[in-house]
């Protein structure tokens, strides 16, 4: 858990009931915004703490597309937001809170090596 609602996915697997250690050293996966039923309903149980590093201090660019104009996207980085073309939200995280079961559904499908649908549903789209 990052800072409130956002969380990282580290590309690290274990089935110990702790921290494995050097996760601190591992590779980011993904962040994305988590609503809080993930911790409210001990869905998923707190096994330990550290240090965040600078890089996951830094708030991330999120974009968004206007479900009325499908033409318009915007970038979304804290309390900022501001237009953009389609192009240059590629790649970037949609502005969107994740339920539980579907970062459940994303790690597993990373771990798998098969695309996400969650994170497929909510590409960029262009405007018909």
């Amino acid at each position: 858990m990052l800072a409130c609602p956002e969380l990282a996915v580290f590309a690290a697997v274990t089935n110990e009931p702790e921290l494995p250690q050097g996760l601190e050293d591992c590779e980011v996966s993904f962040r994305v915004w988590i609503h809080k039923s993930a911790f409210n309903l001990g869905r998923w149980p707190k096994v330990g703490k550290m240090p965040i590093g600078p890089e996951l201090s830094v708030s991330v660019d999120r974009f968004s597309q206007d479900a009325l104009d499908p033409t318009k996207f915007s970038l979304w980085n804290g309390d900022r937001n501001w237009s953009v073309s389609r192009e240059e939200c590629e790649g970037l995280e949609c502005a969107a809170v994740w339920d539980p079961n579907h970062v459940e559904d994303r790690i597993r499908d990373l771990a798998d090596g098969v695309p996400n649908k969650w994170l497929e549903s909510m590409r960029p789209t262009p405007a018909a």
